[in-house]
């Protein structure tokens, strides 16, 4: 039988086990499961998941562009760093690299919110080719480093597409009589009543993860 995993915490689903705990038999099948029915960890819906199958890694082409960063680009860049330095216990370092993303957010010009459906598209490069990428030049590198942040990432971006997904079909039904959390280390994003024991991405205590109220942490 099939196992399937979720994209966006690894909580993996194995046909053979099934959830004892939720009620849910062994053997229980794949399609059989509710198409309602979400991830026990990270409450993302059955399309964050991927059936999990023994892959032949395939050689990809890596061509040189010419990249340009915005200001906005640069100061997450920058407050990605100083999150960085923070699980590593570099204090100082990590107030530089917050002043500089303060100072990148500061002249940046912000443009008006894109539509849902473009940002999908951004969002589906990133996990379909862009990480690819990115996973084969760490992997070349044996960067351990490189390929923890990549895996950090890749599992942000499928926590975001699914929130997406979730709000199109809820819209702001999805918001209502719950709260929304977020870890200030990945930007795992949770929606519940109250916030995981663990970032089910970095794995960084609930002390990490904070309620956030129009838009704003608290």
């Amino acid at each position: 039988m099939a196992k399937y995993v979720c994209t966006v915490c690894g909580f993996i689903y194995d046909e053979d086990v099934g959830i004892p705990a939720s009620d849910i038999a062994a053997h229980t099948k794949w399609e059989d499961l509710d198409e309602n029915w979400v991830c026990p960890i990270c409450k993302a819906p059955k399309s964050a998941f991927k059936e999990l199958k023994e892959t032949v890694k395939k050689e990809i082409k890596r061509e040189k562009v010419e990249q340009k960063w915005s200001n906005l680009e640069m100061s997450i860049l920058l407050s990605n760093l100083a999150k960085g330095c923070e699980k590593q216990y570099l204090s100082h370092e990590q107030e530089l690299f917050n002043q500089l993303a303060d100072y990148y957010e500061a002249i940046d010009e912000y443009l008006p919110i894109d539509s849902l459906e473009n940002i999908q598209e951004d969002l589906a490069k990133d996990i379909n080719e862009n990480y690819p990428l990115a996973h084969q030049s760490a992997d070349n590198q044996k960067d351990r480093g490189a390929k923890r942040a990549i895996v950090w990432s890749e599992k942000s971006t499928n926590m975001l597409n699914s929130l997406i997904e979730r709000y199109q079909k809820e819209r702001e039904a999805m918001l209502q009589d719950t709260k929304v959390f977020v870890c200030e280390i990945c930007g795992f994003v949770y929606i519940g009543d109250q916030p995981p024991a663990i970032c089910p991405v970095c794995k960084v205590p609930s002390l990490k993860i904070h309620e956030v109220k129009r838009g704003i942490a608290v």
